[in-house]
């Protein structure tokens, strides 16, 4: 009696997280881009006519608009963050340098959250008060981790073959951008920082749908 030997089928490999679980992340970041970048625009538009002095730290804005800027952009920092942990589950940051760049891009991207809720409070405080200095000192920290950390992610993730070429530098192209705002955030050259700031995040949510089927790969 001959005996039916039934292959054993290989372990299937998952590369990083499926498309559905990134789905949602991917939106809420190109949501919070997309605040961010409205936020540059009408922030830009308001500077010159703002009754508030420049030495105010919510310049150019007042009162509860101020509040509810803070609160805004503080959700859209957020969202960013829902972004960055599912890009550091995923395949894209492997590696050990990877994991622990898009680690502290978490934690900056906290960092960020943190001072703007900070900021909310500090509404009516001048640039010399302690709640500004609190915000404006969380503000550097996170901009800083964030830079240090998609450098290192975003360098392993140009290795990362389940993506196209332009998902796999944005990444990068976020990180070297964050390097440029550290100079740039405390000037009036702020409006534009993160107006970049606004559409590389809304290129690096994009990229987390990004994956290319296994038979491109090959």
């Amino acid at each position: 009696m001959a005996t039916l030997i039934t292959p054993t089928p290989a372990p299937a490999t998952t590369p990083g997280l499926p498309l559905a679980t990134t789905r949602w992340p991917a939106v809420l970041t190109v949501a919070a881009g997309g605040i961010f970048l409205d936020g540059a625009v009408i922030t830009a538009a308001y500077r010159s006519s703002s009754p508030v002095s420049d030495d105010a730290f919510a310049f150019p804005w007042q009162g509860s608009t101020a509040v509810a800027t803070a609160l805004v952009w503080g959700l859209a920092q957020a969202f960013m963050v829902v972004g960055l942990v599912a890009f550091a589950r995923s395949d894209a940051a492997a590696g050990r340098t990877g994991r622990i760049g898009a680690r502290l891009a978490i934690a900056g991207g906290v960092s960020f959250t943190i001072a703007h809720l900070v900021s909310a409070f500090a509404y009516d405080a001048t640039t010399e008060d302690v709640g500004a200095i609190v915000a404006m000192t969380l503000f550097g920290i996170g901009t800083i981790a964030m830079a240090i950390g998609l450098l290192l992610a975003g360098s392993a993730a140009l290795r990362n073959q389940n993506q196209t070429a332009w998902a796999r530098q944005a990444p990068l192209a976020l990180g070297i951008w964050m390097v440029l705002m550290i100079p740039l955030q405390f000037t009036s050259a702020l409006a534009v920082a993160v107006g970049g700031y606004a559409i590389l995040v809304i290129a690096f949510g994009a990229a987390l749908l990004d994956h290319r089927p296994e038979t491109e790969r090959r």
